[in-house]
C-alpha cells in the first residue's frame, strides 16, 4: 500500500522529471527531424535556456521531494543554486558585455564566460534530473515490495 506522503512524492517526482527533461529532449527531437528532412544535423543547445521556466519548475518539484525525504539535500540544493545562478549570470552578463546585441563576438573572454556558465547550467540541471529519476526508482521499488 502506498502511503499518502509517498503518493505526493511520486506525483512531484514524475511531474518534475517530465518538466525538467522535456527541454533537454526537444533539441534531440528537432535535430532528428532536421536530419531526416534536410540531411543536416542541426542541434540547438540553447533551447533549455530559452524555456528555462519549465526547467526551473521541474527542478523545484524534484528539490521539494528531496527536502521532504531529507536525503541528498546538499547535492540537490547546490545543483538548484547552480541552475539559478548560472542562468542569471548568462542573462545579465550577456546584456552587459554586449554579446546579446552582437557588439561582442562569442570568441572572446566574455563569450567564454557565457559558455562556461551554460555548461554549469546543463550539468546542474542534469544532476537534478538524474537524482530525481533515481529517487523515483527507489520509491517505486520500495512501494512494490
Amino acid at each position: 500500500m502506498v502511503s499518502k506522503n509517498n503518493k505526493f512524492k511520486i506525483i512531484f517526482l514524475i511531474l518534475g522529471c517530465i518538466l525538467l527533461w522535456f527541454p533537454f529532449t526537444l533539441p534531440l527531437i528537432f535535430a532528428f527531424f532536421s536530419l531526416v528532412q534536410n540531411g543536416h544535423f542541426l542541434f540547438d543547445f540553447l533551447i533549455p535556456l530559452e524555456i528555462f521556466p519549465v526547467v526551473l519548475i521541474g527542478a523545484l518539484l524534484i528539490t521539494a521531494t528531496f527536502l521532504i525525504s531529507k536525503i541528498h539535500m546538499k547535492i540537490i540544493i547546490s545543483s538548484l543554486i547552480g541552475v539559478i545562478c548560472s542562468l542569471l549570470f548568462v542573462l545579465i552578463y550577456s546584456q552587459i558585455s554586449g554579446l546579446a546585441s552582437g557588439e561582442t563576438g562569442i570568441l572572446s573572454l566574455s563569450g567564454s564566460l557565457i559558455v562556461l556558465s551554460i555548461i554549469i547550467y546543463y550539468f546542474s540541471a542534469i544532476t537534478i534530473g538524474i537524482m530525481g529519476l533515481l529517487h523515483l526508482k527507489r520509491i517505486l521499488k520500495n512501494n512494490l515490495n
